[in-house]
């Protein structure tokens, strides 16, 4: 039996989200953000009358990174064993990113001119119209991002950010970001809170609201050690009524076999819960990543493998189609970015991404090849 298939419309919304790009950071750079979230601790400690775990917090920073003026003046009362550090004044950071791209399935889209539902009856084979076929494109994207370190401990950051296609124009993506992040220990183990907001429109109707609550600790040595993380995300769509809650945990290891060489490796669980009625309903999930980055002759390389996988809860279309929906998507990433003067950077980076499904419409393969500027200043 073989049917036609409606056109795409809101099956690929459901699945799109904004693409903020982010960019690995240099050695100095990485000792430099680490050692400013440690000296967060080294404060809070001083503050709170423990003065020698600020002390030897302190002369280990000292030992492990290459500080900068601004860190030093801070540690240095701390370390020398004068627990009287002054509040930390406030700072700001700027970032521009452009960039221009190519994408060979902008839309999700799949390559099979018809698909194939094993039904309890008989299969069922769909032909697919066009709109179901990939579609390429190139694009521009511009995103700017403003930093602020407050008095009281708190990093707040604002990132806005646009996406425009030069074909499908329904997946011309918007985006608003807002975070704040704050030193916070969890039974005794230093960490960071982190508390956002985004908002994403496609095509210029409003998509997706996304705020979240989420905490991670620090390297247990510095840039080396174990990370633990959790974090919870509501997830409220505009134009569907498919809102979920995606709760999070996982475990990091990192790892620097040289000055030069960061390395990290996880793995963590998902639970996926549908807070409105959607085909199969809650999902369980786990996902594994790696990444590695290598600083070489004034540049520096870097490559992310990540494995998400996740199985619902119960028969996705009972009648047509009585298995629980089962999804695995791989993505590889490479890239190199080059710096050019002080905050600035070029880059060029790919990445493939592979979503295996057994419900075949959510089947699909991308690549997507970019360079980019990068511009920070204070």
């Amino acid at each position: 039996m073989t049917h036609r298939c409606p056109p795409l419309g809101l099956l690929g919304l459901a699945l799109a989200s904004l693409a903020m790009p982010t960019q690995a950071q240099s050695p100095a750079e990485i000792d430099a953000l680490v050692a400013e979230e440690l000296l967060d601790h080294a404060l809070a400690q001083c503050r709170a009358g423990q003065a020698e775990q600020a002390q030897r917090l302190a002369q280990d920073i000292r030992k492990q990174f290459a500080t900068t003026p601004a860190i030093e003046a801070l540690l240095g009362p701390i370390a020398d064993g004068a627990c009287q550090a002054p509040a930390p004044t406030a700072t700001r950071q700027r970032e521009l990113h452009l960039s221009l791209g190519w994408d060979d399935n902008v839309n999700l889209g799949i390559a099979a001119a018809s698909v194939t539902f094993q039904t309890p009856a008989q299969p069922i084979t769909y032909t697919l119209d066009d709109s179901y076929q990939p579609v390429s494109s190139a694009y521009v994207s511009a995103t700017a991002m403003q930093q602020h370190s407050t008095a009281n401990g708190w990093t707040l950051q604002a990132t806005a950010g646009a996406r425009q296609l030069a074909r499908y124009s329904p997946y011309n993506t918007l985006g608003l970001q807002l975070t704040g992040r704050r030193a916070q220990s969890i039974g005794g183990t230093p960490g960071h809170l982190n508390l956002g907001w985004s908002e994403t429109w496609l095509g210029g109707q409003h998509h997706r609201s996304a705020p979240s609550v989420g905490w991670a600790s620090l390297p247990s040595r510095g840039q080396q050690g174990w990370v633990v993380n959790a974090n919870a995300q509501h997830h409220r769509f505009a134009r569907t009524d498919t809102d979920a809650r995606q709760l999070q945990a996982g475990i990091t290891h990192q790892s620097r076999p040289d000055a030069h060489t960061q390395i990290s490796w996880g793995a963590g669980v998902l639970h996926d819960q549908a807070l409105s009625p959607r085909a199969g309903g809650h999902r369980q999930g786990t996902h594994l990543q790696a990444s590695w980055q290598h600083a070489r002759q004034g540049g520096l390389w870097h490559a992310q493998w990540g494995l998400h996988q996740w199985l619902s809860a119960q028969a996705f279309l009972p009648g047509l189609i009585e298995q629980r929906r089962s999804n695995a998507t791989t993505t590889w990433v490479v890239g190199y970015q080059r710096p050019l003067a002080q905050g600035t950077l070029l880059y060029v980076e790919y990445q493939h991404r592979n979503s295996r499904d057994n419900v075949p419409l959510y089947d699909h393969r991308s690549n997507q090849l970019s360079m980019g500027w990068l511009l920070r200043w204070p």
